[in-house]
């Protein structure tokens, strides 16, 4: 299809269930989309996804090339498995969200990042900013027992109580 998929009444919605497979070649996703089974971009350009949420506790398995502005994981918390290139999330709350050993997430936001959840990281986590940006912890924590890289200009708390909890 086209490159944008949006609405104005804030009606419409993508749901990708257990099993189900979507794919993209680069496309701009202005309408909430939920999350679970494959998703997979197949186009030179990332796919940018303005509002996602997990499903259960099963999780997506995301292939190539997207962006996502903001991430609900469920409060039984979730599993997702990103390959290929790696995910890139801005903000990211609710539960607890598991990245297993052969996932790879970016925390990279445009302007200010926030985590507002427990993270888990056994694969590979890279907490990067942009433009100036920052990185910020809203009662969210790091627990890792994969690789965590931290760069970029600024990794702050917020509120709350934080950690970051490095494990061999």
């Amino acid at each position: 299809g086209g490159r944008y998929l949006g609405n104005n009444t804030g009606t419409t919605s993508i749901i990708n269930r257990p099993g189900a497979a979507l794919t993209t070649a680069g496309a701009y996703i202005a309408v909430p989309v939920t999350l679970d089974g494959v998703l997979t971009n197949t186009g030179t350009e990332r796919t940018y996804i303005r509002e996602a949420a997990l499903f259960d506790t099963s999780g997506p398995v995301v292939d190539g090339g997207f962006t996502i502005q903001g991430l609900t994981v469920p409060g039984t918390g979730s599993t997702l498995a990103a390959t290929g290139d790696p995910l890139h999330v801005a903000d990211i709350t609710g539960g607890t969200l598991t990245i297993p050993a052969t996932g790879r997430l970016s925390i990279d936001p445009a302007a200010h990042g926030y985590l507002s959840t427990t993270l888990v990281n056994r694969g590979t986590l890279t907490a990067e900013t942009t433009n100036g940006s920052g990185w910020y912890f809203n009662d969210g924590s790091v627990d890792n027992y994969g690789t965590l890289n931290l760069g970029g200009r600024y990794l702050g708390n917020n509120t709350g109580t934080t950690s970051i909890i490095n494990r061999p």
